[in-house]
Parts: structure tokens; C-alpha cells; sequence
């Protein structure tokens, strides 16, 4: 069951710290505002592909709802991959698929801390440099969340709004 349903955790900050602990373990851990941090623990492949798309895909929509509650908008979802030792075909058409889903609705997405044999199935796939950009991949999700942040920062000053 585990390997058919692995653990997807949110993750909040603790105060203080550059530290991102499961909210519902942690419940003093904080949800950075805009943007959602998961945690998948495990293997992504084509026994649980399925079920890790719907999984993320209603953190996002739980989490949309959540952020229009104070009158802001999820711009950009955080995968941590550090749990995730492999991965194959299956798992990373899932990936572009939530990619492709929720660029439709303007939200980015941001990797962390994938591990090497992660990051070289990635690159040979073509979804890093064609789907997501390298730009979107990190060595740890505060500095995703800090290129997230610093990119609302570029599109809010565009659009004359205010900054994160």
C-alpha cells in the first residue's frame, strides 16, 4: 500500500528557521503565503502515478481555495523531491501533466532537492529543459520559495501591484 500510495505531505516553515516540517505533525509550522509546499516520499512511478496527480492536484485546489479566503491567489506549487529515489516514463508524463494543468491557471512550478538519478531521468526526458525550465529547479525548497517569491515580486512590479 505504500509503495501504490506514498506519503504527500504539505509542508509549512518553522518560525525562525529554514526549516519545512508536515503541518498536520508540526501544526506551529507555517504555509508560505501563495505558495504550496509538498513533500512526496517515495518512488514515482506507473503503480502510483495516478494517484500522486490527484493527490497534488487537490493539495492545489484545496490550497486555491484556502488563499481566494484572503483575497490572494496560489501562484506557485513547491515539489520537494528529496524522497523520491526513482523515477520512470510514467512518473515524469505525471509531472507534465500537472505542469500543463496548472499553467493553465498561472501557477508555477518549483522542484527542490531532486536526487541525482531524479535529476538525470529529468534531463534526459527533456522535461526539465523543455517543460519547466532549469531555472525552475532547486537545491532547497527555501531557495525555490525564494524564486518563487522573488518572481511575484518582477510580475506584481509589472503590473503595478504590490509586492509579496
Amino acid at each position: 500500500l505504500y509503495v501504490a500510495r506514498p506519503a504527500t505531505v504539505k509542508l509549512g516553515n518553522i518560525t525562525g528557521t529554514e526549516v519545512f516540517r508536515d503541518v498536520k505533525q508540526y501544526p506551529h509550522a507555517k504555509s508560505v503565503p501563495n505558495i504550496l509546499v509538498l513533500q512526496l516520499g517515495s518512488p514515482i512511478y506507473f503503480v502510483n502515478a495516478g494517484y500522486l496527480r490527484e493527490r497534488i492536484l487537490r493539495w492545489v485546489e484545496d490550497e486555491e481555495h484556502i488563499c481566494k479566503g484572503h483575497g490572494q491567489d496560489l501562484e506557485c506549487l513547491v515539489l520537494g523531491l528529496g524522497g523520491v529515489t526513482s523515477i520512470d516514463n510514467t512518473g515524469i508524463g505525471m509531472l507534465g501533466e500537472v505542469h500543463k494543468g496548472l499553467d493553465r491557471k498561472g501557477i508555477t512550478i518549483a522542484l527542490a532537492n531532486p536526487r541525482l538519478q531524479v535529476t538525470e531521468k529529468l534531463v534526459v526526458s527533456g522535461y526539465i529543459k523543455d517543460t519547466i525550465g532549469e531555472e525552475s529547479v532547486f537545491l532547497t525548497i527555501t531557495d525555490a520559495i525564494a524564486s518563487c517569491r522573488y518572481g511575484l515580486q518582477r510580475f506584481r512590479g509589472k503590473e503595478g501591484g504590490s509586492e509579496v
